[in-house]
């Protein structure tokens, strides 16, 4: 493992190259400017928490060096969340096809609960209790599958959709979700609550149980708790900027998805807007076309589009025309082939002619 001074010197050396002041890491990282200041003096050693929460907001990916940070515990440690991943992953291929996909899981899960050494560290518990849930959202999330391929004409869909319900065994799996991810956030964020999102720094693993938390709270309908979640996550935006990179456009992008799906069209177009500039602004052109494209249509569905109607409804389907023109624009600058073709679809669903009044070839 790294000695005292090498954790300091690394500590510094990551936090210059980003261009921070010690305040500034602090801040991010949440602990206290004098504390920090011993670590990069090599006078104190950080605890794993806070050395893994250091090197998270530096963005430094500890891969394969990690035999320089961990013990051979730790190492062990990881191990076993890798293995744990993967058989998650498998489990979400097998999905589709095979009912007792989680078998292997579970399982492993049984097994893994009479390790308390492991379970005894926050961040592995946490990952023991999203894979716990991730079994109840997969039971979910196959039922919505069967159902979907049922042979319905669009009425009979419809029809069923409206009145679709888990099953009894799933709907409390899905409620038993929610406690387990409450538990996990609580582990490291003591009195977790929705509405203080936004005030807390996340971790990378914070942000999938919350990410996960949001996606039970669509599946068993509560949908504005849903909202709630990406509303609180959008807020800090730009807070994390001197790190070269945010979350803040896909957690938008996943925003005004929500909002769309719900029908609540003019708030999904702000946040949408809202979006677009942040990319513009911190020249973010990996969303960009995406967010872009979320405007022009949110914006349609806003205006509710009539290119034969009054003076206003003709001016607004130009400006929607406007809107697509540069979503576009910006799919083919970023080489976007598919969200190109999807802002091409989508006008041409719309509109018969072009912005210049020719017709659409």
């Amino acid at each position: 493992m790294l000695q005292i001074h090498e954790t300091g010197e690394l500590i510094r050396a990551l936090r210059k190259q980003k261009d921070l002041t010690q305040g500034q890491l602090a801040e991010y990282a949440n602990i206290d400017v004098a504390t920090l200041s011993k670590i990069e003096n090599g006078h104190a050693m950080p605890k794993q928490g806070t050395f893994r929460r250091l090197l998270d907001v530096l963005k430094f990916d500890v891969g394969d060096v990690a035999h320089l940070f961990l013990s051979k515990e730790e190492m062990e440690h990881e191990e076993i969340i890798k293995e744990g991943n993967r058989l998650l992953e498998l489990m979400q291929q097998k999905n589709k096809e095979d009912v007792n996909a989680p078998a292997e899981l579970r399982d492993f899960l049984d097994d893994l609960a009479k390790n308390q050494d492991f379970l005894n560290v926050p961040k592995n518990k946490q990952n023991y209790l999203r894979l716990r849930s991730s079994i109840n959202i997969n039971a979910a999330q196959t039922e919505i599958a069967s159902f979907s391929k049922a042979d319905f004409t669009v009425e009979e869909f419809n029809e069923a959709k409206a009145s679709f319900a888990f099953s009894n065994q799933t709907a409390l799996g899905l409620d038993k979700s929610v406690e387990l991810l409450y538990e996990a956030l609580r582990l490291t964020i003591p009195g977790f609550e929705i509405e203080k999102i936004s005030e807390y720094y996340l971790t990378t693993w914070e942000r999938a149980l919350i990410s996960s938390l949001a996606n039970v709270y669509n599946l068993i309908g509560e949908e504005d708790r849903n909202i709630d979640i990406y509303k609180e996550l959008v807020k800090p935006k730009g807070k994390k900027e001197a790190f070269g990179e945010s979350n803040y456009p896909r957690y938008v992008a996943n925003l005004v998805i929500f909002l769309m799906n719900l029908g609540r069209f003019e708030e999904a177009v702000k946040y949408a807007a809202e979006g677009v500039e942040f990319c513009l602004t911190t020249n973010n052109t990996s969303f960009l076309p995406f967010l872009s494209g979320l405007k022009a249509y949110t914006t349609g569905l806003a205006y509710g589009i009539n290119e034969d109607g009054t003076a206003e409804e003709k001016a607004r389907a130009k400006e929607v025309k406007e809107l697509y023109r540069y979503a576009y624009y910006y799919a083919l600058l970023a080489n976007d082939q598919d969200m190109a073709y999807t802002c091409y679809g989508n006008f041409t669903m719309w509109f018969k002619e072009n912005i210049d009044g020719t017709p659409i070839q």
